[in-house]
């Protein structure tokens, strides 16, 4: 084994990484860096999340509801959700950030937040929360975009084929980037400076955000 690329979770393993550092055995993390004395390709999420709502706000969208299932939304989403109301003059509510965990109850409680925050666009965290909110909305017999916009932090299959505007994190530029910093890492042995990088995401523009401008 000439070298490894990880996608950590946490820093539960910590005494194993040390151990991979300690042989000069290179290391590179991907998505997260909890490790920092190891290389890592990460993606600015911050900027994308900016992003994501600076293109909803443009079509006209004040009442935005961001949607996540972890229980701690990670700063950087929050700042750049924030900053994009910051930039185009608006005011930032924080009730329109709530978090629901994907179980049995999952469109009760988000019926539940919407009816309280009256959103005319919804940025859904993930697929998999994209999903529950898209089951939600047809259920309810929204009809998108026309009663609701829906944009998702994510890009898979589904999202295209029912033209879902989606931010998503390019794989195959992930992957080759990821290939050649690890492989520079090998032919050099050289490990006394940290290698990091922040990859962009790219916005897929769809059919899912309504235009209000054009109401």
């Amino acid at each position: 084994m000439d070298g490894i690329i990880l996608n950590p979770v946490d820093i539960t393993n910590i005494d194993i990484i040390e151990t991979m550092r300690e042989r000069n055995l290179p290391v590179l993390q991907i998505f997260r860096a909890p490790f920092n004395r190891l290389d890592y390709l990460i993606m600015d999420d911050e900027k994308g999340t900016y992003n994501a709502a600076d293109y909803i706000i443009k079509k006209g969208h004040k009442r935005i509801l961001m949607v996540t299932e972890t229980p701690r939304l990670p700063s950087y989403r929050e700042k750049g959700f924030m900053r994009a109301f910051q930039e185009n003059n608006l005011p930032f509510d924080r009730e329109m950030i709530i978090s629901i965990p994907l179980h049995a109850a999952f469109e009760k409680e988000l019926d539940e937040c919407v009816k309280k925050t009256a959103p005319t666009a919804i940025l859904a965290i993930a697929d998999s929360v994209g999903k529950g909110v898209y089951r939600y909305l047809s259920g309810k017999g929204f009809s998108i975009p026309s009663d609701m916009s829906l944009m998702v932090y994510d890009d898979l299959p589904w999202m295209s084929l029912l033209d879902i505007t989606a931010i998503s994190h390019p794989v195959e530029k992930i992957g080759h980037r990821a290939g050649q910093m690890i492989l520079n890492r090998i032919k050099s042995q050289t490990y006394a400076q940290v290698c990091k990088i922040k990859m962009n995401t790219e916005l897929l523009e769809r059919k899912s955000v309504l235009d209000i401008n054009e109401k």
